[in-house]
Formats: C-alpha cells, structure tokens, sequence
C-alpha cells in the first residue's frame, strides 16, 4: 500500500533540464557568501545547489530526491537566520523577497502536485519553479549584501 516506485520519474526530463540548469544559480550566491567571509552560509548554499542539481538531472523518488530536500531546507534556516535576525536590515525588501521565493515554491508545488501523473502535469510548473530558484539566488545575494 506504502510502497514507492524509486525508478518514476517525478516529472518529464524536459521540464527538469530546465530546473537543473537554475539549480546551478545557486553557486552564485554561494561564491559571493565566500569572498564576504561568510564559510557557513557558503557551504549551505553550494550544497544546496549542488543537491538540487543532481537531483533533477533525473528526478525520481530516490535518496537524492530526500537530499535535496534536507539541504534545501538547512540552507533555508541558515540564510533566514543570518538574513532575517541577525541582520536585520533592508527587512522590507528581505520580506518582499521572501513573499516572491515562498509564493513561486507554493505554485510549482500546486501545478506540479495536481495531476500526480507525469502525462497529466501542468506544464507551467517548472517554470514557477525556476522562478523560485532565482528568487532564492536574488534574496541570498541580498542578505550576503546586507552583511
């Protein structure tokens, strides 16, 4: 009943070309966290992308899928706990930015989960989530400005 298929695609590889080519973004952000000193936030970032990267090189329900949601969603605390308390200014900005980056992730997340199976997806829902990936890359660039 619980059983899941490690080999199914979690969408069409033409749309995940797409999402792996914004997941190497994230590299971008993370060279500019090094050159500002800032060796934790550049580690979670560089893994991040690195995770997301491989994952949707071939997006199944695999170890990598988990992976990348792990180090995502580390990443996601650590810059929000620099960006947001530690350094809290240009938080209006930091506020629209993180409407925009928590936004994009809800539509890819709703077009991509409405029709479960792959011939039926909404074919926009990669394009929400390239849209978050760069909205990610825009407020991390931010926050590691504002250090």
């Amino acid at each position: 009943m619980f059983t899941i298929n490690h080999n199914q695609l979690v969408s069409p590889l033409d749309h995940a070309k797409n999402v792996t080519c914004s997941s190497l973004l994230f590299f971008i952000p993370s060279f500019y966290a090094f050159i500002k000193g800032e060796n934790l936030m550049s580690v979670s970032i560089f893994l991040a992308g690195l995770m997301s990267a491989n994952y949707w090189r071939y997006p199944t329900y695999s170890w990598r899928r988990v992976a990348d949601h792990i180090s995502a969603k580390s990443a996601f605390v650590v810059v929000f706990t620099k960006g947001f308390y530690i350094y809290p200014a240009f938080l209006p900005l930091k506020l629209i930015g993180l409407g925009l980056v928590l936004y994009c992730y809800y539509m890819s997340d709703k077009y991509c989960n409405c029709n479960i199976h792959i011939n039926n997806m909404n074919p926009c829902w990669w394009k929400y989530h390239v849209a978050f990936h760069m909205c990610c890359v825009g407020s991390n660039i931010l926050i590691i400005w504002c250090i």
